[in-house]
């Protein structure tokens, strides 16, 4: 049998891995759809995080990251602050509720990783880190950015959500038009 191209694995891999979350958030009955997951892990670990940073990190139009943010605040996982050094953004912040909410998914993660690193050792462990950075950085072309990233926002998944920012300007719930809700899967 032919051993499968580069291109296949990594498709495969990830496919597999984000696969295998979903069935088990969904069977954790955890009311987050994979997009809102990615963004309340942006607001849980990103320093001085506005929705403008979590659509540049994610690859994603800003009004679509604003939309589930907006279900992320209606949840009361996140809440938003004045931004003291651009007054046209606000700094996003979780809740209690939410670093709750990151807890539980990262339990999940760390049982999907147990499960797909199960016959591997530390060291391929490692090594398969390793090369996907080099890979992502490569296709990047921004070396000292990705590594920034990576060593600044918990590349290991066992970080505590709770970043402790000290931010200026309270929090402030922020709720939308109940007519313009669409149907995200989250309660509230």
């Amino acid at each position: 049998m032919q051993r499968p191209s580069l291109s296949h694995a990594l498709q495969q891999v990830a496919h597999a891995y984000r696969g295998h979350m979903a069935q088990t958030i969904r069977q954790a009955n955890l009311p987050l759809p994979g997009t809102h997951v990615r963004a309340l892990k942006a607001v849980c670990y990103m320093e001085d995080c506005t929705a403008q940073r979590i659509a540049q990190r994610m690859r994603r139009d800003k009004a679509q990251i604003t939309r589930v943010l907006n279900d992320l605040l209606e949840s009361g996982l996140i809440l938003k602050a004045c931004n003291p050094a651009d007054k046209r953004s606000q700094l996003l912040h979780a809740t209690p509720a939410g670093e709750a909410m990151m807890l539980r998914i990262q339990a999940l993660e760390q049982q999907t990783l147990a499960r797909m690193t199960r016959d591997l050792t530390q060291e391929e462990v490692e090594h398969f880190i390793r090369i996907a950075w080099h890979m992502t950085q490569n296709l990047e072309g921004d070396l000292h950015q990705a590594t920034d990233w990576r060593l600044n926002h918990g590349q290991t998944h066992t970080a505590h959500p709770a970043r402790h920012r000290q931010t200026s300007g309270q929090p402030q719930h922020v709720t939308r038009d109940p007519r313009r809700r669409r149907h995200s899967g989250l309660p509230g």
